[in-house]
C-alpha cells in the first residue's frame, strides 16, 4: 500500500500557485504568452529548431542566438517589403 505525503517544498509550491492566480500574476502570464512563447513556437514549428545538436550550454546558447538573429532578420525583411 502506498502512502502519499507532502513535499518539503509544499509551502513554496502554495505561494507560487497563489502568486500565479493573483491579478498581477495573470497580467504577467498574459504578457509572457503574447511576447515570448509565440517566438519559441515559430522557431520550432516553422524554422525547424526542434533539437539543438550542440554539446554544452555555450554551444547551445550560440545556436539560440543564431536562431533569434534569423528570426529577427525574417521579421525585418517582412516589414520592408
Amino acid at each position: 500500500m502506498y502512502r502519499f505525503g507532502f513535499s518539503v517544498f509544499y509551502d513554496e509550491y502554495e505561494r507560487n500557485i497563489a502568486k500565479v492566480n493573483s491579478k498581477q500574476g495573470g497580467y504577467i502570464k498574459t504578457k509572457r504568452q503574447s511576447t515570448v512563447e509565440p517566438i519559441f513556437g515559430i522557431l520550432t514549428q516553422f524554422m525547424g529548431l526542434r533539437k539543438i545538436h550542440a554539446i554544452g550550454i555555450q554551444q547551445a546558447n550560440k545556436v539560440m542566438h543564431l536562431s533569434t538573429i534569423a528570426y529577427n532578420l525574417k521579421k525585418i525583411s517582412e516589414i520592408h517589403k
